[in-house]
């Protein structure tokens, strides 16, 4: 990977406030509310650098100014913007955002004073005029003043279909297929939230990653599956969305069981994506979408949001409207506030059991990545690596992490999403929807295959004849469970006829188009 760094400056917060001077304003008239005569303007201070937002009235009391106090608030990067039907304060130094409370409005004014130059008072002290603040603390250090900055629309970074954007301490890194450039943050005439912002250097490094290691043993050791790897690992990072390909990665076992196949990775790469992205982790064991405030985790800036750990029984279509449309998020005490589908974070889920969905909707819906057992419960990742991931890494090993995610990411933005082994995931779900027997017997082509007529109920007694404990299955179910194996399979879709009394079903290999 081509280093195309450029110089970028550090975005850490400062340590006592920065002074950032105004441009020079228009003349202002003297004035004071309690109408009294004013010996000194307000306003800029030239020999400074900041707004002055205090006076002197001719008998020496300190006055402080409204109007000249709110610029000066502004002019070190303090406003508000919309959030609902509410509004949220913001802090923007060098186009970086915080999002703040009233406290760090405060602390940002004590500091600002114990910071200024004696000089910079005369003829007042420091002292004077912390105190003439202190009294008015109740109109000037409060919500109801802080309201009184201007509203404004914060211009976010946001990915493209072809580009996509990651944050860090040194620069903001711009990726497409081909390429990348660090950008510094102040010139990428765009603002960025701070907790977007991974709190390390971006590095350009040909160091192979441990994670990369760990994720060619769980995969199998196989090209075509750590490249299905890559797409999806990179599609999740991606953060643009496309309404053609509203996926969810589901992160499984490759073994065809509904036994728990725990500590074979799935919850390390989940949270790799936290160390790439802002992201939101729900245990979703418990998870049921009908209760009150299931997204109360979810922020409008989160930008990932993993389901970790699914129960056997976890009912996948009630993501549809999430992943294929917009997010409304309710938390306790505080309006509900909708999250449009281009800004709503992309969905992960890890499971030790068998997602549902043998029906067209869920698949358009779902991309699965399928861990072997490479890593158990007897040979951990911990035991081949002598750590913990993340946690115990170097600058190096978390250097050489991001140019793989990086890696993937451009993988995606080359090739697309690219499934691996859908049959099998397919005849996985279709044994946990219909029963071990019905497979076995569907498999044999001595019993069904494609391109013969078969009368339902024939077909059906044949079953029960082979496998006799199946009493309680009925007609109907299992030739829903046949058009089942049929979409399972890939096939297009089964031709029912009738003739009189007879019904038959017939399985049709899909056409393919013929290449020229």
């Amino acid at each position: 990977m081509k280093n195309d760094s450029l110089a970028a400056k550090s975005h850490d917060k400062e340590k006592n406030p920065k002074i950032i001077p105004l441009p020079e304003a228009e003349e202002r008239k003297k004035s004071d509310a309690e109408g009294e005569s004013i010996e000194e303007d307000c306003g800029e201070n030239s020999d400074f650098g900041f707004i002055k937002f205090w006076t002197r009235n001719d008998k020496g009391t300190i006055i402080i100014n409204p109007l000249e106090f709110k610029r000066f608030l502004q002019a070190n990067g303090f406003f508000k913007i919309k959030s609902g039907n509410s509004v949220k304060y913001v802090r923007i130094q060098n186009s970086i955002a915080d999002e703040i409370s009233i406290y760090d409005f405060k602390d940002f004014t004590i500091q600002f004073l114990e910071n200024l130059p004696p000089e910079a008072l005369a003829p007042i002290t420091k002292k004077g005029l912390f105190n003439a603040i202190v009294r008015r603390k109740g109109e000037f250090l409060c919500n109801s003043f802080l309201d009184l900055v201007d509203t404004i629309q914060i211009n976010l970074i946001k990915d493209t279909k072809d580009t996509s954007f990651l944050f860090y301490s040194n620069g903001i890194l711009k990726v497409t297929k081909d390429k990348t450039e660090l950008i510094p943050y102040a010139q990428s005439g765009s603002n960025t939230w701070r907790k977007h912002i991974k709190e390390r250097e971006f590095l350009y490094s040909e160091k192979k990653s441990e994670f990369e290691t760990f994720v060619w043993n769980a995969i199998g050791k196989s090209e075509e599956r750590f490249h299905s790897f890559m797409t999806g690992f990179g599609y999740l990072l991606h953060r643009y969305k496309d309404r053609r390909v509203p996926k969810a990665v589901i992160i499984c076992d490759e073994k065809m069981s509904e036994s728990a196949n725990g500590r074979n990775g799935k919850g390390i790469i989940a949270q790799a994506f936290g160390h790439l992205r802002n992201l939101v982790i729900i245990n979703a064991k418990e998870f049921n979408i009908t209760k009150s405030f299931p997204w109360q985790l979810v922020n409008p800036d989160t930008q990932l949001l993993f389901l970790d750990d699914t129960n056997p029984k976890f009912i996948f279509r009630q993501l549809f409207s999430f992943i294929s449309e917009g997010m409304q998020i309710e938390k306790k005490y505080q309006d509900a506030q909708y999250i449009p589908y281009e800004d709503a974070p992309k969905v992960g889920i890890t499971s030790n059991h068998v997602i549902e969905g043998l029906d067209g909707s869920s698949r358009h819906r779902q991309f699965f990545i399928e861990l072997t057992d490479y890593y158990n419960d007897k040979y951990t990742v911990g035991d081949e690596f002598k750590k913990e991931f993340f946690r115990d890494w170097s600058p190096d090993e978390f250097a050489a992490f991001d140019n793989f995610g990086i890696s993937c990411l451009q993988t995606y933005l080359k090739d697309g999403l690219v499934p691996y082994n859908e049959e099998n995931i397919m005849m996985k779900k279709l044994r946990n929807e219909t029963s071990d027997d019905f497979v076995d017997f569907t498999e044999n082509e001595e019993n069904i295959k494609t391109g013969t007529k078969y009368d339902k109920k024939d077909l059906f007694q044949k079953f029960t004849a082979q496998y006799k404990d199946n009493t309680d299955l009925t007609q109907k179910t299992f030739t829903f469970w046949i058009k089942k194996y049929s979409f399972a399979k890939g096939y297009a879709d089964p031709l029912e006829n009738s003739s009189g009394k007879n019904k038959y079903i017939t399985l049709r290999e899909r056409k393919t188009k013929k290449t020229e």
